[in-house]
């Protein structure tokens, strides 16, 4: 028995094993590529990328996977398959057929499967949805929470929070005497405070003092990085299930409970009522209202995870993305000293610091007081989105058709918004910084009077910063609320010397780290640009 078990040792040792994994791994993806319906469709793409994820997967791990997926459209095209299973496309001529209404049945595609990976309990999150039906019941209930009139009831508390934010920066950075500040962690602990104060009319308090309170800025960081990770991981849903995603993740989550809802001393469901009885008019408060009626569709949810689940998207979207485009547009304004100066010069002609919402409201309409601010902001938007991953739908039965290409039943496809935003669609200067776009016309194209087409419609009609379709971010309004607010008191406020530029790297979004700047606050009057 003894030499039985000697022999067997000696040939399986762990480079044999090793050896054999590799072999029945290749064996594996060679007969997946081959058997698969994509084959035969021959799109273009890396041909590593066409048998295994680790393609893709090896330039997420490496935070560059946003840069990297303009590269792959710039050398094969604006259709290319990134992975067995995936295929991405950069033509805005197709965001209709994969993010609008497929059939009446069905309203929209699904959202990939890989979405599962950010549900961690049975009730509705909009931000992970699949479900068409779903994700429309919750639209339905929450969008006009969002909406632009919605919002105008808030204004006293936006502004209050922007008040803040300039305070705690004066404090804790000019009149402290710190070498630099950085912008980053500012616009983080803003947002945190315009989140938790939209939702329960309290601030959480992070800009006054200057720091995070709880770690709850922390908290969802880590949250944000693991989720971003796990996103692109497709074993991850095979060895974990919603449960174990929040074990993993709980202990972040009551963190940021803590902070939002200030449960010391309280039960968070006592803690939630009390808001809702005390605070009808507030986000919380018109959370619970919808998560009643969309308890038909989720019955075996938990009201109380029902409601913090809306929490935790309101507070993603504005802490975990918002954070990135305010940092992108003042990178690109202080980049940028002409463009910067004509800001400025609209701003001054206000003749006050602060931005009202009646300044640009309605975004589009025709008493704008900003024009040249706001398409700054967009032109922020287009160029440098906060969004770096593929908003992936699954192809239906019978399977979609792309161009030349027929995309099959259970095949993800989508559009990320930096490859977009970059194609040539948009004109040969598109990944150029370059504000005056919004104001040309389109040099072919006409509107139905048959005048040239303005090229801001012909922009926002092909872009997708916030989504596209039925999808579409629910918080859109809100952050641009944020960001026309928060860029134009900014500038207002401040003399903005750049220490240390942003540094981007790919995540869930594409995060824009260490923006550290030294600021100075502005005589009365004086509002010029060193050139």
């Amino acid at each position: 028995m003894s030499n039985l078990f000697n022999t067997i040792s000696t040939i399986v040792t762990i480079p044999t094993l090793l050896l054999f994994s590799l072999v029945a791994v290749t064996i594996h993806k060679t007969h997946r590529y081959f058997t698969s319906p994509l084959r035969h469709q021959q799109i273009p793409g890396p041909l590593l990328a066409k048998f295994t994820t680790v393609y893709s997967l090896y330039y997420v791990l490496r935070r560059n996977w946003h840069l990297k997926m303009i590269d792959l459209h710039t050398q094969y095209g604006p259709i290319v398959q990134v992975s067995p299973h995936e295929v991405l496309v950069n033509d805005p001529k197709y965001r209709d057929v994969i993010y609008s209404f497929a059939s009446k049945d069905k309203s929209f595609l699904p959202k990939a499967k890989m979405f599962e990976t950010g549900k961690i309990n049975n009730d509705l999150s909009f931000i992970f949805e699949r479900s068409p039906q779903a994700a429309r019941a919750g639209r339905k209930e929450l969008g006009h929470i969002y909406s632009e009139a919605g919002l105008r009831l808030f204004e006293v508390d936006f502004d209050q929070c922007v008040e803040d934010l300039i305070t705690g920066l004066k404090n804790h950075h000019i009149e402290a005497g710190t070498e630099s500040t950085n912008l980053t962690k500012w616009m983080q602990f803003f947002n945190f405070d315009l989140a938790t104060r939209l939702a329960t009319g309290e601030s959480a308090g992070f800009c006054l003092a200057g720091k995070d309170l709880g770690s709850a800025n922390s908290a969802l960081r880590i949250i944000m990085d693991v989720v971003g990770t796990l996103f692109f991981v497709p074993v991850t849903l095979s060895i974990t299930t919603a449960w174990v995603r929040k074990m993993l993740l709980n202990r972040q989550l009551e963190q940021i409970w803590a902070t939002s809802f200030d449960t010391k001393g309280s039960t968070k469901e006592a803690r939630l009522e009390e808001i809702r009885m005390n605070k009808p008019g507030y986000l919380l408060a018109r959370f619970w209202q919808a998560q009643e009626k969309l308890r038909r569709l989720y019955t075996t949810g938990n009201e109380t995870e029902g409601i913090t689940t809306h929490m935790f998207n309101l507070i993603a979207g504005a802490v975990g993305v918002a954070p990135q485009a305010h940092i992108s547009i003042l990178d690109h304004l202080l980049a940028s000293p002409p463009v910067l100066q004509k800001c400025i010069t609209e701003l001054n002609a206000m003749g006050t610091t602060t931005v009202s919402m009646a300044d640009y409201f309605p975004f589009d309409g025709p008493q704008q007081r900003l024009p040249y601010l706001q398409a700054c902001i967009k032109e922020s938007l287009r160029i440098a989105p906060p969004l770096g991953f593929s908003l992936l739908r699954e192809a239906p039965e019978g399977g979609v058709r792309i161009g030349e290409f027929h995309i099959p039943k259970g095949v993800d496809i989508g559009m990320a918004a930096g490859p977009v935003h970059h194609s040539t669609f948009f004109g040969p200067d598109a990944s150029l910084y370059r504000p005056s776009r919004w104001f040309e016309t389109h040099p072919s194209l006409l509107n139905l009077e048959g005048e040239p087409l303005e090229m801001k419609r012909f922009i926002e009609r092909n872009w997708i910063p916030f989504g596209a379709g039925a999808r579409m971010c629910l918080g859109r309004h809100l952050a641009q609320n944020a960001l026309m607010k928060v860029t134009g008191r900014m500038l207002a406020e401040f003399e903005i010397e750049v220490v240390s530029r942003p540094k981007g790297w790919f995540g869930f979004v594409v995060h824009q780290d260490g923006f550290l700047v030294r600021l100075k606050r502005r005589r009365d009057g004086d509002f010029a640009v060193a050139m």
